[in-house]
C-alpha cells in the first residue's frame, strides 16, 4: 500500500470511529456523565499524587470539558486546593496554549462555548520554565491503550506536543472510548497513559 493510500485508509478509520464515538456519547445522561467523571477524576488525581510523590511538579494542565467530554471540574478544584499551578488551554488562530488561572472567576465562555482563559491571565511557559515538562491531561475522542489518540482533527494538541516535548501526557477519557489501538499517523502525538473511570493504563 502507498502513503497516499495509507493516508487514506487512517483517515477512514478516524472518521468511522469519531462517528461511532459520537453516537455512544450522545446516549449518555447528565447523570452518567457525573458519575463517571466523578470516578475518572478519582483516578486521575490518584496518578497525579503518585507521580507528585515520585518526580514532585508544582504546575497541571487540564482541559476544559465539553457537554459529553469526561468532566475534569474535579481535578482543577484538586489542584488548585492543593496549592498547584493550573493552566488551561486556549486557542490562538492555528496554534493552542495553555494559560494559568487562579480561581473559576479567570473563565470565560470562548470557541463553542467552552470556557477559555481571561486575556488578564498569563500564558503558562512564560510564568514559569517548570510548566514545560508538568502532566497535562489531555481529551480526545478516543485512545488506544498503546498511547494512540483519536482527537477532533484539529491537530491542535499534537502540534502543542510537538513544540513542548517534555510533558508527561495523560489521554482522559470514558472507558467506552478506549481500544486496544486506534487509526494513528506519524504526525500523531502518543499518550504515555490512558485514565478512565475504570483504572490508569500505562501505553
Amino acid at each position: 500500500m502507498g502513503s497516499t493510500e495509507k493516508t487514506e485508509s487512517i483517515d477512514e478509520g478516524k472518521k468511522k470511529l469519531r462517528a461511532y464515538i459520537k453516537g455512544l456519547r450522545n446516549e449518555l445522561t447528565e447523570a452518567e456523565k457525573k458519575s463517571r467523571s466523578k470516578r475518572a477524576a478519582a483516578n486521575a488525581i490518584r496518578f497525579l499524587e503518585t507521580l507528585m510523590g515520585r518526580e514532585g511538579f508544582s504546575w497541571v494542565y487540564c482541559y476544559m470539558d465539553l457537554e459529553k467530554e469526561a468532566g475534569t471540574e474535579d481535578i482543577i478544584s484538586w489542584c488548585m486546593e492543593r496549592g498547584l499551578h493550573i493552566a488551561v488551554p486556549k486557542v490562538l488562530g492555528e496554534e493552542m496554549d495553555f494559560f494559568e488561572i487562579r480561581s473559576w472567576n479567570d473563565l470565560i465562555p470562548g470557541t463553542m462555548g467552552i470556557l477559555e482563559p481571561k486575556e488578564s491571565c498569563k500564558r503558562a511557559r512564560e510564568a514559569s520554565d517548570s510548566a514545560a515538562s508538568c502532566p497535562v491531561i489531555v481529551p480526545g475522542v478516543a485512545f488506544g491503550r498503546d498511547g494512540s489518540r483519536i482527537g477532533y482533527g484539529g491537530g491542535y494538541y499534537d502540534r502543542f506536543f510537538s513544540r513542548e516535548p517534555g510533558h508527561k501526557k495523560a489521554g482522559y477519557c470514558f472507558s467506552f472510548q478506549l481500544f486496544d489501538q486506534t487509526p494513528s499517523g506519524k504526525y500523531d502525538e502518543k499518550m504515555d497513559l490512558v485514565i478512565t473511570e475504570e483504572g490508569i493504563f500505562e501505553a
